[in-house]
Parts: structure tokens; sequence; C-alpha cells
């Protein structure tokens, strides 16, 4: 399990910049903010097809969900950089991943572990790879670092992309489909 200090759950869990934001409302949001399509497992992950009470989930009674997380979000919700200088910023509800050319990429996440740090998530159709297609997302921390391996990018369902993992052996140097995995650093 990735766990950071808590200043940095303070820094890196508060809304993204302006324009980043998702008109439908199902964009990025602080710590315990509920969605209107999606509501929090007992095991810190979501299941499409839920809707949301509008009541504020982030309290009472122990839902399961892993402590660190009390309102079972995603552990690795802000934003984030890579070495090619591509912005990821990563919801529970959703992901996008912006490179310095090109298009942005976004994600609708279907579930996610904070304890087996994975997350799978349907791709927008508008995507300029693989748009309507299942990914998976397997993160892992080694020395501080945070790690990301799209393990898959274009499974032809939601089953199919939860059934691939990446190999964790060593992720500084492979186990992401024969390369390093990518290290993402909060960005400043």
């Amino acid at each position: 399990m990735l766990r950071f200090p808590l200043p940095f759950v303070f820094l890196f869990g508060c809304l993204p910049p302006d324009g980043l934001n998702d008109p439908s409302g199902d964009d990025f949001g602080p710590a315990g903010a509920d969605s209107d399509t999606l509501d929090t497992d007992t095991n810190g992950g979501t299941e499409s097809g839920e809707t949301d009470s509008g009541a504020d989930d982030s309290g009472g009674a122990d839902s399961g969900a892993d402590d660190s997380n009390p309102a079972g979000d995603i552990e690795i919700a802000g934003t984030w950089i890579d070495g090619s200088g591509a912005t990821y910023l990563v919801g529970s509800a959703s992901w996008t991943i912006t490179p310095t050319t090109g298009s942005a990429s976004r994600f609708s996440v279907s579930d996610y572990d904070n304890d087996l740090d994975y997350a799978v998530a349907q791709n927008d159709p508008t995507n300029p790879v693989a748009g309507g297609a299942w990914s998976r997302f397997d993160w892992a921390e080694a020395a501080g670092v945070l790690y990301l391996c799209h393990v898959s990018s274009d499974a032809a369902s939601e089953a199919d992309a939860a059934g691939v993992s990446a190999d964790r052996a060593d992720v500084a140097t492979s186990g992401c489909d024969g390369a390093a995995w990518t290290r993402l650093d909060p960005d400043p």
C-alpha cells in the first residue's frame, strides 16, 4: 500500500487548476467529495451504475475501506508529472493524461483497489488511441517514488482489462510491458 506523509495529502488533494475540470460535474475534487454517478464500495473501489444519495459519505460508520483513506478515495489522487512533461490528473472517478504535445486522453474509472494498487477504466471514445476500449493502471511505490504502469490500454471489456497486471519486481527498470514503469512526481 502506498502511504504518503500527511502534508502530501493536503498539498495534492486539492482541486485541479481552472480549465481542467470536467463540465459534467464528475471531475476531481477534494477527499470526501460526492459524485452523482459513482459511489464508493466497501472495498475502496467503485461500481458503475450506483448512484449517490447526495449525502456526505465521508463520515459515520467504517465502510471497510482503507483507514488511511476514510472517504474511500483513490490513494494516488492528485496532479502528477512524468519525465516527458505529461500531466496526470488522477481522481477516483476519472483520470486525464495530457501530453506536452497532442490530445489528452481521458478515462472513466469503473473500479480501483488501494490495497492491490490498481485502477480499471474505460477509455473516452474521443481518446487519440483505443477510444472506447478499457484500460488498467497499476501503481507502486519504490524508495518513496510513485511509479505507474498503463498495463492495458486496448482491452475489449472491463473484465479483460482487470485480468492483466504488471510485474512489480523492479518497477524502476522493468515490468511494464518489457520496459520500466513511468515515474510520476507531484506537480509543483
